[in-house]
């Protein structure tokens, strides 16, 4: 019995002591600043772009593994990749607001190889107004048509919304040389 309950007073001593040598580890901390960018009010059809501050805290290199928006209309461009300790890198959060109105929320995800905190949410947050006058959005917005064989063609058609409060006027269209466009202009589109 005396041995077995000192048998349990080492083990549990074992245990503490590796707990603090994990504790003691070096380990990278991340740490953002802000963690959310409040735009304001801004009139829709803008890009919006927003700076984040990333700062290693720990004391260990710190690896961002992957970025993440969580929509399309969301594009990230990133410093570093890796983040020295007392190191900072810069990433860049840019939204298109085309077609986009009302109070909005975007988010990326980043990752990273912070044992406390290995997914940190960086986010970009508004009120979009409607334009005052007409705003024309095209969908798609580009178009890839692979490899032609010459003197072949292809129909491809384009919707056009306005997306702003007023009606918009379209007197002309320009296209490149190898391009036609079969639409009577001028036309109007309806707010």
């Amino acid at each position: 019995m005396r041995y077995r309950s000192l048998m349990v007073f080492f083990m549990a001593m074992t245990l503490a002591v590796m707990a603090a040598v994990q504790a003691n580890a070096a380990a990278p901390r991340i740490m953002v600043n802000p963690e959310v960018h409040d735009f304001g009010m801004v009139e829709t059809g803008n890009k919006i772009s927003a700076m984040f501050t990333v700062v290693n805290a720990g004391d260990a290199e710190l690896a961002i593994s992957d970025l993440k928006p969580d929509c399309g209309c969301t594009a990230v461009v990133s410093g570093a990749q890796s983040v020295p300790p007392a190191g900072r890198t810069e990433i860049e959060v840019v939204l298109d607001s085309a077609g986009l109105t009302g109070k909005i929320s975007r988010t990326v995800s980043m990752f990273t190889n912070d044992p406390q905190q290995p997914r940190k949410d960086l986010i970009i947050q508004g009120m979009l107004l409607e334009k005052v006058g007409g705003e024309l959005l095209v969908t798609p917005h580009s178009l890839n048509t692979g490899n032609m064989a010459a003197g072949t063609s292809k129909l491809y058609t384009y919707e056009l919304r306005n997306g702003g409060m007023a009606d918009l006027v379209i007197s002309r269209i320009e296209t490149t040389t190898a391009v036609s466009v079969q639409i009577t202009v001028p036309f109007t589109v309806s707010a």
